[in-house]
C-alpha cells in the first residue's frame, strides 16, 4: 500500500508484479468495486491470513476485486508497506489476468481504459 497520496488521490492496496519497490515498479490494484469490466472478483483462497510467524495481515479478502491491468506505480507514491500476501493460487490467478497487458499509468486508464 502506498502512503503519500490521500484517499481522493487513489489511496489503495496494490499487488506488486515486478521491479524494485524503492523505484518505479509495475503493480496492479485491489478494490471493492465490481462496477468495471476489468474488475475481477477474487476468492478467500487467494489470500494468506497470516505471515510465516503467525501474525495476521491487516489486509485479507473482503469482497476484493482485482483490476486486471498492469500499472506503472511511481516511487513518489511511496513508501510502500506490505499489508498482506497472496497464496500460490492467488499469484497464479493474478498472473493469468495480466497476460499480454502493457503497463499504463492510472490516469491513462481513467481516460482510455475503463
Amino acid at each position: 500500500m502506498g502512503s503519500k497520496r490521500d484517499r481522493d488521490a487513489a489511496f489503495h492496496s496494490i499487488v506488486h508484479l515486478e521491479g524494485n519497490l524503492d523505484d518505479d515498479f509495475i503493480g496492479t490494484v485491489l478494490t471493492h468495486s465490481g462496477e468495471y469490466t476489468d474488475n475481477v472478483l477474487m476468492d478467500r483462497k487467494h489470500f494468506k491470513k497470516c505471515d510465516i510467524e503467525g501474525k495476521e495481515y491487516s489486509f485479507f479478502f473482503d469482497n476484493t476485486y482485482l483490476v486486471s491491468r498492469r500499472f506503472s506505480k511511481l516511487k513518489d507514491w511511496g513508501p510502500f508497506k506490505k499489508i498482506g500476501e497472496l497464496t500460490k493460487e492467488g499469484v497464479n490467478f493474478v498472473e493469468s489476468k495480466m497476460v499480454g497487458k502493457d503497463p499504463i499509468l492510472w490516469s491513462e486508464y481513467e481516460l482510455f481504459g475503463r
